[in-house]
């Protein structure tokens, strides 16, 4: 009895170990497949924060894009108007000049011929006063003036969508 003791207990110990071994597999093997699950899960938790990222990174930057082409274009169209405004100042100045110079040359039949207008465009009973730059007629709440000034802006004033045009490509 004594010798199946010992191999009884071999036998006993060999698969007891051999049990704990498959346990110990079984467990490693739980434990990479658990892992592997959790790297999976970080994985495509990391590429859904990368995705997320490379998007707000976009918005980003549209939304910045969007904003300086919004101020360049404001910036532009106040560039254009900068110099549509100084283009006009300029007709209106040396129009002004060369008005008042042709007055200055006309003498006094060109005078007197503005205040027979001024008269003619306000009707009988206009007041007309000659003035030392043009004549001012009056007639009721009605007043023309016919200074080398105010010629000179009707002028322009009149010359409407065809002025544009003067500085239009």
């Amino acid at each position: 009895m004594t010798e199946t003791a010992p191999d009884g207990l071999a036998v006993v110990g060999a698969a007891l170990l051999a049990r704990a071994r498959r346990d110990a597999e079984d467990e490693a093997a739980e434990a990479r497949a658990s892992a592997d699950a959790t790297l999976a899960r970080a994985r495509a938790q990391a590429d859904e924060i990368v995705a997320a990222a490379r998007a707000q990174g976009a918005a980003d930057a549209a939304a910045a894009l969007s904003g300086e082409r919004s101020r360049t274009l404001r910036e532009a169209r106040a560039r254009v108007l900068r110099a549509e405004r100084e283009a006009y100042d300029e007709l209106r100045r040396r129009a002004l000049a060369d008005v008042t110079a042709l007055l200055d040359r006309a003498g006094p039949e060109v005078r007197a011929r503005l205040v027979r207008e001024a008269a003619a465009r306000l009707g009988p009973g206009a007041e007309v006063r000659p003035g030392a730059r043009g004549p001012t007629a009056v007639a009721g709440l009605r007043r023309l003036t016919l200074e080398p000034e105010r010629l000179v802006d009707r002028v322009i004033e009149g010359l409407g969508p065809e002025l544009a045009g003067l500085w239009s490509p």
